[in-house]
């Protein structure tokens, strides 16, 4: 499990979108406006598990005997899950689900976050880009600070 941070305009979300595209099978979810169970429902669905509403709570399970086993999660823009701007979601999504995907249905996953945010303090890899210069702002070039 990792990390991406950076600051706005630093590129997280295209810098995600070209790693999945280069890995076969990934798996990525827009988290905009989403609930963290929303985002276990378009996971779930993006490898073809309809589960019953009364199992749901067995979504882990589901999902670590499917395609995304072993696989890639990609989560983006996860500082703007929920619905409203004070949600938990965003806290919620980092810290709690990206765990519960990775050693509940045993796949990868990098999810993005704000920079700095000191209530996501953890020991979790992360990986900071830097913010756009000018220049790098007009060629749509950014780059990794670690």
């Amino acid at each position: 499990m990792a990390e991406l941070a950076g600051p706005p305009a630093s590129g997280r979300t295209q810098v995600l979108t070209e790693v999945k595209a280069a890995v076969p099978g990934a798996v990525s979810v827009d988290a905009t406006d989403l609930t963290a169970e929303e985002i276990v429902e378009r996971v779930m669905a993006s490898v073809g598990i309809d589960l019953p509403l009364e199992r749901r709570a067995g979504w882990d399970d589901a999902l670590a005997e499917s395609a995304v086993r072993d696989g890639l999660v990609v989560i983006t823009n996860a500082q703007r899950a929920g619905r409203t701007r004070r949600s938990a979601q965003p806290r919620r999504v980092v810290r709690l689900l990206a765990s519960d995907l990775a050693v509940g249905a045993r796949t990868r996953v990098l999810v993005e976050r704000e920079q700095d945010d000191e209530r996501l303090a953890h020991d979790r890899l992360i990986v900071t880009l830097a913010p756009a210069s000018a220049e790098e702002g007009r060629k749509g070039r950014r780059g990794p600070t670690r």
